[in-house]
């Protein structure tokens, strides 16, 4: 009954005044194209628009106030197909050259021939389902995220803005500039950011929980020496200073790396450019960690010098021994060689390896891999600052899966000490 109503009223509006009719509420001023004097700008503009005719669009949303609507959207949602009909009554009047760009049209006659009807999606009718409503409620402009779709039937993330009103600020729906911009980078930007503000927070709780446990036993440890030290024998209160060292020494390196991230995320960080003996590091690396953890570790290779900062050297060889007693398998080694510009560090474990698609990723800051069942898992910024540090070293930090085993590989550039001593080596 409503339809047949809305139908009625229609037709007579329509015979009355035709497709570019002013109604009492949605005026028109008459023209059907761009005026000389605006037209190369209109083609000079970077973004995409469509000047558009809703005349005949207003006409049929008066014939619903004629007949009682009063929800357009309840209306809609109750008649869809209605939606349908009322983009049918729209007029493309004319595209800019970045509109034919932006669908991949050849020309205007290809996006003149298309019937926005037709073509209608879910996510398009959502947006005109916007448009009509605006223009029901009397609004002259409108802004809309939806899915776009080129003339091949690509779909991309979009933004829609749409002007109703005339030079005078009146609602003027016989020329509707509508603009549509891809905002395909800036949704793959939102996506990255929602990502890093997870990670941050899963960080955030990994840092309470890696914090919390070596704090515990300097506590644990501090009080037992305090409360009973005089009971204790020589090697207890050894047994308890070495955990007092080990454990400080792990809550030292989880800051370090937090500071160095912190530092790195602002580009403040800097680094010493020296002479090192790379194997004479990760001895000091290996030598200092818990012996109960690195026991099995052998370090194989001999001296070598690379140029670069001795701290954040062993930082690198401690997260990656670090990573592959959390992540890797059970059969962990190092070595350390040179060629005749590099020295390389390798830390390799037997482990089930890394997914392909994984493999950068994990050089990402906050990315936190599986940990082995009975560790805690790294505060996902070990690979990342590692990287980071390699490279304003001037060298790299690089993953492979080779033979069934993990390998991560430190190269930095030889200082001269080592060059020369492989030219003499040579030479003789």
């Amino acid at each position: 009954m409503i339809r047949s109503k809305v139908r009625s009223a229609s037709r007579r509006l329509l015979a009355t005044f035709g497709a570019d009719s002013r109604s009492g509420r949605h005026a028109s001023s008459g023209g059907s194209s761009i005026g000389t004097d605006c037209e190369d700008i209109f083609e000079r503009m970077p973004v995409a628009v469509w000047l558009q005719d809703y005349s005949t669009v207003g006409s049929w949303l008066d014939a619903l106030r004629e007949a009682g609507i009063d929800d357009l959207r309840t209306y809609f949602s109750e008649y869809p197909n209605e939606v349908d009909h009322c983009v049918g009554l729209i007029r493309l009047l004319d595209v800019n050259r970045a509109a034919l760009e932006l669908v991949g049209a050849a020309g205007k006659e290809d996006v003149m021939a298309v019937s926005l009807e037709a073509e209608l999606t879910d996510e398009s009718r959502k947006s005109f389902v916007e448009q009509f409503v605006a223009i029901w409620e009397g609004r002259g402009r409108i802004e809309i995220e939806f899915v776009g779709r080129t003339l091949s039937g690509e779909e991309f993330p979009c933004l829609l803005r749409g002007s109703m009103c005339s030079p005078t600020g009146e609602l003027d729906l016989s020329r509707v500039v509508v603009s549509i911009i891809d905002i395909t980078e800036r949704k793959a930007a939102e996506v990255r950011l929602e990502e890093l503000v997870r990670s941050k927070d899963e960080l955030i709780a990994s840092v309470s929980h890696e914090i919390r446990t070596p704090l515990t036993s300097i506590i644990g440890s501090s009080q037992l020496l305090y409360s009973e030290g005089a009971r204790l024998s020589d090697a207890e209160k050894d047994e308890m200073f070495q955990i007092l060292v080990r454990q400080s020494a792990d809550v030292a390196n989880i800051v370090d790396d937090l500071i160095v991230a912190a530092k790195a995320d602002i580009g403040k960080l800097q680094v010493m450019s020296m002479p090192v003996d790379v194997y004479a590091q990760a001895t000091q690396v290996i030598e200092t960690w818990d012996r109960r953890a690195v026991d099995h570790i052998p370090l194989a290779g001999e001296s070598v010098w690379c140029v670069g900062d001795p701290n954040r050297v062993r930082q690198i060889v401690r997260n990656l021994i670090s990573n592959a007693l959390h992540h890797g398998g059970e059969r962990v080694r190092v070595f350390v060689e040179s060629d005749a510009t590099t020295a390389h560090v390798r830390v390799i474990d037997d482990g089930p390896g890394i997914p392909m698609e994984d493999r950068e990723r994990i050089f990402e800051n906050y990315q936190r891999g599986t940990p082995i069942p009975g560790l805690t898992s790294a505060i996902g910024l070990g690979l990342g600052i590692s990287r980071y540090l390699a490279h304003l070293m001037g060298g790299d930090l690089t993953y492979r899966f080779e033979e069934g085993e993990s390998i991560f590989e430190l190269s930095l550039p030889l200082s001269e000490t080592d060059s020369d001593a492989c030219n003499d080596m040579s030479d003789s």
